[in-house]
């Protein structure tokens, strides 16, 4: 018998099974000779045999999205774990194959062999939370599968667009009463230059909800800065600071520390500044121009500041939501199919998110639609200079922002649909405990046949 793409721990493993010699051949394959057959040879069947048939081995089989998402579904109906319904699924075809080897394995390797598949089959195990890939929900009893991008693998122009969007927000919940509560330069290098890079893909699929939920970037960010000789480095500490004493920006959540003691004398001090104490509690009033110019003061005392920010404050705001079902092997979102030549369906059901996620934010904020804001922005740079009165610019500034947020979205959504449908069409990989000897049992089957087709085949009696 030979076998081409055997492994050497597989081909060896088979060997002792089949009482054979593993021969490699000149073109990589392996051919098994009958010991009478193969000559001399030190290979130790019997005794590799004996260490492997009772012995286990954690392995990963890798399977389309559909594949995985059905296996989901199979565990959330029977409550069973990942690992007893992978084992289940595999079985038969360990069984079926271990049947066709039948003729060239002894009654007693035979017996030993059909035994250790009853056991692991009949074995249960609870143990998936281990496996990211398809886990219990922490709120509610049902499985999910789940994948996040780690640093190196999210795209650049998957960040960039990120940090894009999320800055349009922050711009838009600066403008308070109408007017900016800080410069734009300062927005800029704040967002540009000193916050750190928080986008990411984070995906978990629900077959229970029939949901599809994408966090799209991380809200905390944990930095420092260190004092430069350099205007904007104070406009920033001083706006970090300020929003650390008595937060003005919406949905934004701010503390500022010390680096040193003497770093955090003095923010405690800024922070008492016109403040009132109620019960042992200090409450920041609104800083008049004369507190504005004594913490402007402390601010060049301090060389090092701790920052914990976080945008927006509420964890849900940085998720997107989506219906998903499975018809046969394609994937709906939204009623959707999830395939490349749908990319441009698939990217206005994001954009459409992405502005309703935005108003949440943005909540104080009226956020006019596209086409409307170009209009309206068009009309006012049609009025003459002198007829401009200090609303109508107000309200320019404001369009302007709100201009930016949709170029950003329109950048996003491509962004992110180019992720979600890399994840939905890509393979997942899970895994699963397994004697070493069916393993290889597996592995040979694996050589004829994908691991979808193995599983399908014997979930379709299930699903």
């Amino acid at each position: 018998m030979r076998i081409n793409g055997l492994n050497k721990s597989d081909s060896e493993i088979l060997a002792a099974v089949l009482d054979c010699i593993p021969v490699e051949t000149d073109d990589g394959g392996i051919e098994f000779l009958k010991k009478d057959t193969a000559g001399g040879s030190e290979f130790d069947g019997e005794g590799l045999f004996k260490r492997t048939f009772s012995q286990m081995t954690s392995s990963k089989i890798k399977m389309k999205t559909a594949t995985a998402y059905k296996l989901m579904s199979l565990m959330g109906d029977t409550g069973e774990s990942k690992n007893s319904i992978i084992r289940k699924m595999l079985s038969p075809a360990i069984e079926a194959k271990i049947e066709a080897y039948s003729p060239m394995i002894s009654p007693d390797k035979l017996e030993i062999l059909k035994f250790v598949l009853n056991e692991w089959t009949k074995t249960t195990s609870n143990a998936d939370s281990d496996y990211p890939e398809a886990c219990r929900a922490k709120v509610a009893p049902m499985p999910v599968m789940k994948i996040t991008l780690n640093e190196n693998n999210v795209p650049d122009e998957y960040i960039l667009c990120t940090r894009e969007f999320i800055k349009c927000l922050f711009q838009l919940n600066n403008i308070i009463n109408n007017r900016p509560r800080y410069s734009q330069e300062t927005i800029d290098e704040y967002w540009d230059e000193i916050s750190p890079d928080s986008g990411i893909f984070s995906s978990e699929l629900c077959p229970y909800l029939k949901k599809l939920s994408i966090q799209l970037f991380n809200p905390c960010y944990s930095f420092s800065i260190k004092r430069v000789d350099d205007v904007l480095y104070d406009q920033v500490a001083e706006m970090l600071l300020l929003e650390s004493r008595k937060g003005n920006i919406m949905n934004c959540t701010v503390r500022v520390y010390g680096a040193s003691a003497e770093d955090e004398t003095s923010v405690q001090e800024i922070k008492s500044i016109e403040s009132e104490i109620l019960e042992g509690t200090i409450i920041p009033q609104d800083i008049s121009p004369e507190g504005l110019a004594h913490i402007q003061k402390l601010l060049k005392t301090i060389n090092k500041l701790n920052i914990d920010m976080k945008f927006p404050s509420d964890d849900f705001l940085c998720f997107l939501n989506f219906d998903v079902t499975l018809d046969d092997e394609s994937f709906m979102i939204d009623g959707v199919e999830v395939k490349e030549s749908n990319k441009e369906k698939i990217s206005e059901i994001i954009r459409i998110r992405l502005i309703e996620l935005s108003q949440k934010i943005c909540c104080n904020a009226h956020i006019r639609g596209e086409e409307e804001t170009c209009k309206r922005i068009q009309e006012i740079l049609n009025i003459s200079e002198e007829d401009l009165d200090e609303k109508v610019i107000s309200e320019l500034m404001e369009l302007n922002c709100i201009s930016d947020l949709y170029r950003s979205i329109n950048s996003y959504c491509t962004a992110v649909c180019n992720e979600i449908v890399r994840y939905v069409l890509g393979m997942r990989e899970m895994s699963f405990t397994i004697p070493n000897i069916l393993l290889t049992i597996l592995n040979c089957i694996l050589l004829e046949k994908s691991a979808d087709e193995i599983l399908s085949e014997h979930m379709r009696y299930e699903l």
